[in-house]
């Protein structure tokens, strides 16, 4: 799910360490698609959510099931609708945002995102399972996914099937081709494959350290008001210690990575249950990392 948004912006940033894309130029620049006209976001705005791009406009919208071949072809889920606000004014979370963010790297590298990501962070990461979920590829071990059965759906059944369930069973989740949110989703791996994730970026694998440290420091809007999200990674520095991590949710999935910089750790959890409660467990474990001596 989400965790997608952290991988697309090592891609964006390894192509800024190239002096390919300009984090302060704006998107336009580098996806050809974004309207004539507007008031174009910047590159860094995208990466941390003040670029004013409209996130899902209703529940069916992160449900659907239309299938779009391209990532260029998925943009126009969104490109022609008005920004939510001025860019730099609101932090407003996106998932389109990174859509365009994903254009650009197709752009300026001149592979299809897909393509890119496995030669550039998957391999170098060795996140060996990691690729698209593509509705149509046979994928070995994929897992189904499942939701807990709410009042408001249960209502909405048939009465036959209505018969055989109660609210608070397990049932299979929706169905949803999330070739539609690529990349800010729509991605696939092991949960070994997300703590090889943040390895590599605690070994500087993926980028410099100094890009890493800008990635991982939260950002503020245009006035000055301070937002816990740095360059597509969500930035604490809460007790017990400092964590950089991302959460994700979608149809049938919840994922939590957190990157523990000062006790040099990695904590991913991955669960085919949709609306689990994966960020409280991975706080739990690092309450643990965090009060554990080294020798133990």
């Amino acid at each position: 799910a989400s965790i997608a948004k952290p991988l697309t912006a090592i891609c964006v940033l390894q192509l800024a360490e190239q002096g390919k894309i300009d984090l302060d130029q704006p998107i336009s620049q580098y996806c050809p698609e974004f309207p004539e006209g507007t008031n174009p976001p910047t590159v860094r705005q995208l990466l941390c959510h003040q670029g004013g791009v409209r996130h899902y406009k209703n529940s069916l919208e992160p449900n659907g099931t239309r299938y779009f071949a391209t990532l260029k072809d998925s943009l126009q889920l969104f490109i022609k609708d008005r920004l939510r606000a001025p860019p730099g004014t609101r932090f407003i979370y996106t998932t389109f945002g990174y859509s365009l963010l994903g254009r650009a790297v197709e752009t300026v590298s001149g592979q299809p995102f897909d393509v890119y990501l496995q030669a550039h962070v998957f391999d170098r990461a060795n996140m060996k399972s990691a690729g698209l979920d593509n509705t149509y590829q046979i994928i070995p071990h994929r897992t189904r996914g499942y939701a807990v059965l709410g009042e408001q759906q249960y209502q909405q059944l048939p009465a036959v099937v209505r018969d055989r369930l109660k609210p608070g069973d397990i049932v299979n989740c929706r169905l949803h081709d999330t070739s539609m949110k690529i990349p800010g989703g729509g991605l696939i791996c092991a949960a070994s494959d997300l703590v090889h994730l943040g390895n590599a970026m605690l070994e500087d694998k993926l980028i410099k350290r100094t890009t890493r440290d800008e990635a991982w420091t939260a950002q503020s809007t245009l006035d000055g008001k301070p937002t816990t999200y740095g360059l597509g990674w969500v930035v604490s520095g809460a007790d017990p210690s400092p964590r950089i991590s991302h959460s994700g949710g979608q149809a049938g999935t919840s994922t939590y990575l957190m990157v523990l910089p000062e006790q040099q750790a990695t904590i991913a959890i991955m669960t085919n249950l949709q609306g689990a409660p994966c960020t409280r467990l991975a706080k739990t474990l690092q309450n643990l990392i965090a009060t554990t001596p080294p020798s133990q």
